[in-house]
Order: C-alpha cells, then structure tokens, then sequence
C-alpha cells in the first residue's frame, strides 16, 4: 500500500532514510521491481559517524561490550518484539516522552 503510489507515479529512485529500513530493502527491492534503484545510506552514515568519532576522540579502544538501550517513541514492547526478531537477542527498550 505504501510503495505502490511510487511504482504507480513511475519514480527512477527510492531513497531509505530511516534507521530500521536496510532490514528491508531487499524486500522492498522485490516489491518495486529492478527497474527501481534504492539507496540505502546507512553505510555512508555508519562512516560519518566513526569519522565524527575519531575527530572527537570519542571512538573507544575497548574490547569490552558497550550496553544497549533503544529509546522509541513507539510501543516500546512492539519495537522489543522487532528488534529481538531482526538482532535475535533482547535488549532493553525505553519510550520517549511525547
């Protein structure tokens, strides 16, 4: 329903530009067709990020595990069911104050 206006409106590019969307980009691929190019950023993102870590000196050496917490400003018990569906373990998930 979401991506059919897209195919319909015959877009060339689809750009993912939400953190959860490179979990789905093959199946979104298969939805729209090859005929439609997607770009998923998340791996320009990820380099900036270490890039703005190191300028910081905030990148860690450590071999030890940092903790994870998700904040949502969703259900948070619905984002704890996807996240542990996608990553395959539980991890804390904490709402946003609205």
């Amino acid at each position: 329903n979401i991506l059919a206006p897209l195919v319909e409106q015959k877009v060339d590019t689809i750009i993912l530009g939400c953190t959860h969307y490179p979990f789905v980009s093959d199946t979104i691929q298969e939805i729209v067709g090859r005929d439609i190019q997607i770009i998923e950023p998340s791996e320009a993102v990820t380099a900036q990020l270490i890039r703005q870590l190191n300028q910081y000196h905030l990148n860690s050496e450590s071999p030890n595990e940092g903790n994870h917490i998700i904040w949502t400003s969703s259900d948070p018990l619905e984002v704890a069911d996807i996240t542990f569906s996608l990553l395959g373990t539980q991890l804390p998930v904490k709402a946003i104050e609205k």
